[in-house]
């Protein structure tokens, strides 16, 4: 069978263990973004970013960096390479994590953003400045009165109090492709951490480490106003919001925040969804247990 991985380092990091314990299945990295950059209209900066990486001048298509915030704000294909896969209709599942979905974003004008690196613009990570990114755009992108978290009003009604239509065209697009062959994977933000001068030590994340562009708006505890419990309520609630407005019954897979430790050295940064590597190897046995389930289900069909 062919698994697509669709969401961060909390499932792209599983893949070489689950390739290696399970290996005639395929296990697939795909790139994810926010539900509502991918479904927000084009604006001004989605028309001058098309402008920026046309330029016949530069061929701005030739680097990767460049190619990402293209993907970002203009294309929104992250689906593609699934969709133009002739085996999806097949023997192919979805593993889906929600994962980004508690990025920052740029809410403005209609045009609805995931602040990814490559466009924070500060001293140290000014990617897009260094590619000559537009920059009046650049700086309405990273202007703190634009950002927007998963639990501002707007994002919320988006989500599942059935004024948006995020999850339900994103379940929608899903079952297009794979039916109901759709596997959710949740898994709680770190609050166990390991480090290589500490240890483990317990430590809830900040506001810096859990998004790439609030360094400017706000300083301090991320749970200066939410608890860690509300905190995994509200994630959660995107899980059953999805669930609601599905039309099907997705499996789902709940890693217990007990087996999860964040990672100090990850390759990717300190977040709390960067976990280390026994918690990785957890994420990918409890992967395997439903991959299991699954072929159990199927040979009892064929019997």
């Amino acid at each position: 069978m062919n698994f697509y991985m669709y969401g961060g380092c909390e499932i792209h990091d599983t893949i070489p263990a689950l390739q290696k314990s399970m290996p005639q299945h395929n296990f697939i990295q795909q790139g994810a973004t926010t539900l509502g950059s991918m479904y927000s209209k084009h604006g001004r900066i989605a028309e001058a970013t098309y402008e920026w990486y046309n330029h016949p001048k530069f061929a701005r298509h030739t680097i990767k960096p460049a190619r990402q915030i293209y993907r970002e704000i203009v294309a929104k294909d992250h689906l593609k390479n699934i969709k133009e896969d002739n085996l999806v209709k097949k023997d192919s599942w979805i593993i889906v994590s929600f994962v980004l979905e508690a990025e920052a974003r740029m809410q403005k004008d209609g045009e609805h953003i995931t602040l990814i690196k490559q466009l924070v613009d500060k001293p140290g990570q000014d990617i897009a400045r260094r590619m000559m990114f537009p920059l009046e755009h650049l700086q309405t992108i990273n202007d703190p009165k634009n950002t927007v978290m998963w639990d501002d009003p707007f994002i919320g009604e988006q989500y599942w109090s059935g004024k948006g239509d995020w999850l339900a065209r994103f379940a929608d697009e899903l079952k297009d492709m794979f039916d109901d062959r759709v596997i959710l994977l949740f898994t709680p933000p770190a609050r166990k951490w390991r480090s290589k001068e500490h240890g483990v030590y317990h430590q809830l994340p900040t506001q810096g480490q859990y998004s790439n562009a609030y360094w400017k708006k706000k300083t301090g505890e991320y749970w200066e106003t939410y608890s860690w419990e509300k905190v995994i309520k509200g994630y959660k609630g995107i899980y059953n919001g999805f669930r609601r407005w599905a039309p099907f019954k997705p499996r789902m897979i709940n890693v217990p925040w007990e087996k999860l430790i964040g990672d100090d050295e990850h390759y990717m940064g300190k977040s709390p969804y960067h976990y280390d590597e026994g918690s990785v190897l957890n994420i990918s046995k409890y992967i395997k247990d439903e991959i299991k389930e699954i072929e159990n289900e199927q040979r009892k069909l064929e019997v």
